[in-house]
């Protein structure tokens, strides 16, 4: 099982949060992307098994997706490979279900699930026994965990409910779930919200997500906007009927759609076929322009903004990239943690590291100390937060 170690969504947001900074859009674009292809891929495995049950329309419903149960992998794919891959963790709430299935009509499923992120569906009227579960000694995102508890014995057969309680009243939990909870997701995202409060379903005015009329509002850049079209596919997500929710792949679709609009190069910057082209691009380089190189590399490498690359699988790309002396634009660069953690993006702090093989014969190095160990510096450090437990 891979550690990944670059953290989680809820840990960025928190950190965005603090500085009141928008999370970049092409980065909002390629979570977005993971999360659906995700979704689709548990439509696609559920229903490929031998022994599937209603094998067309059987799936896994998450229940508790939210930022803290996605987490981050440094490790680098063929796209978006400047960005930490997104995967969904915590399938300890899952349900693989499907539309007919009698303990999901008649709402007997045993649920647990956090506030903010409760889906119109979830959040059943004749919702059986509800305790709110002790976390005293969890994290504090974990606090607003609660439990439903289906009602009826555990060792009882699914044959044994009574059909007439099994005639829905209240829309099942469905892929429509997921693709709310993912919604709710990017848009905490987008507000940097690691704590959205619950709607009222009770109240029409409540029911839909308000991101159309009242747009994320981010202190340091006030004058910040997100795309209309980002906007409207995480309010399609968030439709109080389920129905009128894009299907995950449908919701797939539409990002592969959209998303080069928006991406700023992100989806192919620090890919093979990029890096080459960059270099076609520069041409001959003259002396002058090679010392200069040479004294921004080491500039660019001291300050940090060169760690990513040590998560590059291919080193000889990562030395090539590193070389051609160009960073990340700052609308798009992505900033995990703040500086008081002791761990960085792709190693641990005060590791032995791998080196960069340099191409410039000449280029200086960042100074060490006679371990061979990285200085202490105050860029990119990174580590999920300790988080203030608190008594419920």
């Amino acid at each position: 099982m891979d550690h990944l170690y670059a953290g989680d969504l809820y840990s960025l947001i928190s950190y965005y949060a603090a500085k009141g900074k928008p999370i970049p859009e092409p980065f909002i674009w390629w979570v977005m992307k993971c999360l659906a292809s995700a979704l689709v891929q548990m439509e696609d495995s559920s229903r490929a098994r031998s022994h599937a049950r209603k094998e067309n329309d059987e799936t896994v419903v998450l229940v508790d997706m939210k930022p803290s149960n996605i987490f981050l992998d440094a490790t680098r794919g063929d796209e978006f490979v400047v960005y930490p891959r997104p995967v969904i963790g915590d399938f300890g709430s899952a349900h693989l279900t499907y539309k007919e299935e009698p303990t999901n009509v008649a709402n007997r499923l045993s649920i647990t699930w956090t506030r903010g992120f409760l889906a119109p569906e979830l959040d059943k009227p004749d919702t059986p026994n509800e305790e709110k579960i002790d976390n005293t000694d969890r994290d504090e995102d974990m606090t607003d965990h609660r439990m439903n508890y289906s009602g009826y014995d555990k060792d009882e057969e699914m044959n044994d409910i009574d059909q007439d309680d099994a005639k829905p009243t209240w829309p099942v939990l469905y892929s429509w779930t997921n693709v709310w909870q993912l919604g709710k997701t990017i848009e905490s995202m987008m507000r940097i919200e690691t704590h959205p409060k619950d709607r009222n379903w009770k109240d029409p005015k409540d029911r839909e997500s308000r991101i159309e009329v009242d747009p994320p509002h981010h202190k340091a850049e006030p004058d910040f906007l997100y795309s209309e079209d980002l906007v409207d596919i995480v309010f399609q997500c968030q439709r109080f009927d389920p129905k009128s929710r894009p299907t995950p792949g449908d919701l797939l679709d539409m990002v592969k759609s959209f998303a080069p609009f928006y991406t700023l190069q992100m989806d192919i910057w620090g890919t093979e076929t990029w890096v080459a082209q960059q270099y076609e691009d520069m041409g001959i380089l003259t002396d002058d322009h090679r010392r200069a190189m040479k004294a921004s590399i080491k500039k660019r490498a001291d300050a940090g903004k060169l760690w990513f690359l040590h998560d590059f699988e291919d080193q000889n790309l990562a030395k090539l990239y590193r070389d051609l002396d160009l960073d990340i634009p700052p609308d798009c660069e992505l900033i995990w943690r703040p500086q008081r953690f002791r761990y960085r993006i792709g190693q641990i702090f005060g590791a032995e590291e791998p080196q960069l093989v340099e191409t410039l014969e000449d280029l200086d190095t960042p100074e060490r100390s006679k371990n061979n160990k990285r200085p202490r510096t105050d860029e990119a450090i990174t580590m999920t937060p300790s988080r203030k437990k608190r008594r419920i």
